[in-house]
């Protein structure tokens, strides 16, 4: 199930990297903690992005984002994503 079929013409929306903890180290956090997790999370990989934006970028692309440039935003399939502004991509790797 895709997160969203469309996006606003020069953002794009992208499925923060995670980091996985070994399962001896399990901590249950609160919403608002995981929210300001995802916001600080500065890699992920491209989901869509808008029909404005340059084409250096396409789904599937791992980039690096400004850190406070995403605005957290839940999918339909339960998934945790950012959205931010095509400029505030700083690389692709």
């Amino acid at each position: 199930m895709k997160p969203a079929q469309s996006v606003n013409p020069n953002y794009i929306l992208i499925k923060p990297a995670v980091v996985k903890l070994e399962e001896d180290n399990v901590v249950q956090m609160t919403e608002e903690s995981r929210m300001k997790e995802v916001k600080a999370q500065n890699r992920g990989t491209i989901v869509l992005i808008g029909k404005d934006c340059k084409q250096w970028v396409e789904p599937g692309d791992n980039v690096s984002f400004y850190r406070n440039a995403a605005t957290p935003v839940k999918g339909d399939d339960g998934e945790e994503y950012v959205l931010i502004h095509e400029d505030h991509v700083l690389l692709k790797y």
